[in-house]
Parts: structure tokens; sequence; C-alpha cells
């Protein structure tokens, strides 16, 4: 199994370890709740649709 704590020396006195950044991120304006979550969609299908007309409401909206 590999060592993921090894660090590995590279030329002229530099090191590259496997650590994370220990750099926050700046999340000031970020909301605990997303404003577009609004719960779960209910999806309707008519009885009778085809594979043809949904290729074709596809591609309508692309």
């Amino acid at each position: 199994m590999a060592n993921f704590h090894k660090t590995l020396t590279l030329g002229k006195g530099k090191t590259l370890t496997n650590e994370a950044s220990t750099k926050k991120a700046e999340l000031d304006n970020c909301p605990s709740v997303s404003p577009y979550l609004r719960g779960q969609s209910k999806l309707i299908f008519k009885p009778d649709l085809t594979l043809e007309e949904v290729q074709e409401i596809r591609l309508l909206n692309v």
C-alpha cells in the first residue's frame, strides 16, 4: 500500500508534501441553505408519452 504521508524532496531545498492547504475559504456571503432549493419537484407525465415526443421536447429545450 502506498504511503500518502511521504515527503518528496525536489532540487534546491524545495519539498512537496501531500498535505491539504490550510487557507480558509472566504464564505462571508454564502447562505447556509441555497435559495434555489425548494424541495421535491413532482414530475407528471402523460400515460401515452412516446420516446419520439421526449426527444422532440429535448431538442426544443437545447
